[in-house]
């Protein structure tokens, strides 16, 4: 056929089935084509059956083995958890449930929810009989038994942690407000936010201490921080990357600094979510419970 006829076909079909024109940008859709054509003479597409079973099943294990380095990454950044509220075509309230943090974002799971008094309680009720159990009892473990309630000292305590707000050319830039910049340690309610935060951190009276000692040396530039390579790397280098190589003289306050600064200051992973959510819930698909319409979402947009 010419490639005229061939681009006839696709477009037909594309339309015949309501498929958006914007799979032409995806980039599955191009891997896809390329297969087509370095597949055996006489290739024909696979069934109804055998996509709806083995092949979505085999997709989704591809994804989750994708994503693995992503949960590697939990144990030594931390993770939060991200959750959005959604209503289908039927107006059902579903909720979703995203892992995020500065390594990556992924899908955990969609639950049709009632009600959102407490998110925290929804999660752990919904990952007692969830089959991400393992998954979440690690999250909790992270998260919810030492995070927890702490949202406006922890910002304070990112803020205080980010070496880049502490040097020259950071506090000499001039603001749109034509207001002055100050080092976070010069800031009051920064410094008692920060102190509130270590408080709910430690795990005893002593890491505590501990940690408050090292933000001292961090803040005073003490020892290796105030060498010049550290110095002229606050500019250049991503912020985890630079406590995980000069960190080493505050190992515990370099600990909490990369899980601090890994967690996500928005909820964005959780609406784009959503952008997905409807090719897979949509008018035609309507009475897909959520485990199944957790196996169609087999794109790993989240990685």
């Amino acid at each position: 056929m010419a490639k005229e006829a061939v681009d006839i076909k696709i477009m037909r079909c594309l339309c015949a089935n309501a498929i958006g024109f914007n799979c032409f940008r995806s980039s599955q859709w191009h891997e896809m084509v390329q297969a087509i054509n370095q597949a055996p003479k006489g290739y024909k597409s696979p069934s109804f059956e055998k996509a709806r079973i083995s092949l979505l099943d085999e997709c989704y294990r591809s994804v989750e083995k994708e994503l693995s380095p992503v949960k590697d990454t939990w144990y030594v950044h931390g993770v939060s958890v991200v959750s959005n509220g959604w209503s289908n075509c039927k107006q059902d309230q579903l909720i979703n449930v995203i892992a995020s943090n500065s390594r990556g974002a992924m899908f955990m799971m969609g639950e049709i929810y009632k009600r959102m008094d407490n998110i925290l309680g929804e999660i752990k009720d919904i990952t007692a009989t969830s089959k991400y159990k393992h998954e979440f009892s690690i999250m909790e473990q992270i998260v919810v038994a030492r995070w927890d309630k702490m949202t406006i000292p922890l910002h304070c305590l990112g803020f205080a942690l980010a070496p880049c707000f502490y040097v020259h050319i950071y506090l000499e830039t001039p603001t749109p407000g034509g207001f002055t910049r100050r080092a976070p340690n010069l800031d009051k309610d920064m410094v008692m936010g920060c102190m509130e935060a270590f408080g709910k951190i430690a795990e005893n009276t002593y890491e505590e201490k501990q940690l408050r000692d090292q933000f001292v040396e961090f803040q005073l530039k003490k020892g290796i921080y105030f060498m010049p390579q550290a110095q002229m790397d606050v500019v250049t280098m991503d912020a985890i990357d630079w406590w995980s190589i000069y960190g080493s003289q505050t190992p515990e306050l370099a600990e909490v600094a990369k899980k601090v600064l890994s967690q996500p200051i928005s909820f964005s992973s959780a609406e784009r979510a959503w952008s997905t959510y409807r090719h897979v819930h949509s008018l035609k698909r309507n009475k897909l419970n959520s485990s199944r319409a957790d196996g169609y979402k087999n794109d790993p947009f989240m990685k």
